[in-house]
């Protein structure tokens, strides 16, 4: 290779301006494409020892491919966009005749799941529904800590009980914490754990309530309530919602607000503009 960041870069780059594409999506593509010739020269000792398309094949493509899925949170939407450009390239490349075959060929993009129905109006509503007693404490506690930015798989966790000791409170929170504490005391004695969310029968071993155990009580208060307590649509929802009310800031400091990686943020904000569209 030479000093550009992947072969024929400049001739590939003035293709993509003279389609039209935005400075944004050619830097997208700069980034993707320079991740895998980066993850090629390093782990594939036979491309690094000759850096040329000729050298690259469909199972090295794939192999980069299983790389991202497995060490990095990428959801399939950003998936069929890291193949697309990684496809779009290779096209091109082929089409020039740098390459003698197609090493996306036959591959295919994730199929995406329909996307959960996010409903915001739950977030303006928060202090009613803590105050209704006919909804599980559990149920409340949930949209609480939801509402602080955290998943269900983080406050299932044992031990949360220490981070939500360091957590600041609007007042009608504190309040219905206080009555949370009275409703968990009992359990926690039983359990002997410390854990806020546990399970109703004795186990000592194990006695932090699991995640399905949790969707029963969140499913039970569903029709009350009339919407979705699926916690990742609920999770959704507070991230929509901070993105909305926090548009001017950056994206390293949104990342950092939301302990987001930098692809699940564009995820969500890529949700936020379908949501407004």
């Amino acid at each position: 290779m030479t000093n550009q960041v992947y072969p024929y870069q400049t001739e590939f780059e003035s293709h993509l301006k003279q389609n039209g594409l935005a400075s944004t999506t050619i830097n997208q593509y700069h980034g993707d494409l320079r991740a895998l010739f980066d993850y090629l020269m390093q782990n594939n000792t036979g491309f690094a020892t000759a850096p040329k398309l000729t050298n690259i094949f469909e199972h090295d493509v794939q192999d980069y491919l299983s790389y991202r899925l497995t060490h990095h949170t990428i959801n399939p939407n950003t998936y069929n966009k890291l193949l697309s450009h990684l496809n779009n390239y290779f096209k091109w490349a082929f089409g020039h005749h740098f390459m003698q075959e197609l090493p996306t060929l036959t591959m295919h993009g994730k199929t995406l799941a329909k996307p959960t129905k996010v409903t915001i109006k739950w977030l303006d509503e928060l202090g009613e529904i803590v105050e209704d007693g006919q909804l599980s404490f559990y149920t409340r506690l949930s949209l609480l800590l939801i509402n602080q930015g955290f998943t269900a798989a983080e406050f299932l966790q044992p031990g949360f009980y220490k981070t939500f000791a360091t957590l600041q409170w609007k007042p009608f929170e504190r309040q219905f914490i206080r009555a949370y504490q009275r409703f968990i005391a009992p359990l926690q004695a039983k359990q002997q754990s410390q854990d806020l969310f546990l399970k109703q029968r004795l186990d000592l071993e194990h006695p932090q309530l699991t995640l399905p155990a949790l969707h029963k009580y969140l499913d039970a208060d569903e029709e009350r309530l009339g919407f979705s307590l699926s916690p990742r649509a609920l999770h959704q929802a507070f991230i929509i919602v901070y993105l909305q009310r926090h548009h001017h800031d950056d994206n390293q400091t949104l990342a950092q607000a939301l302990r987001l990686t930098p692809q699940s943020l564009r995820y969500y904000q890529e949700l936020q503009q379908q949501i407004q569209a």
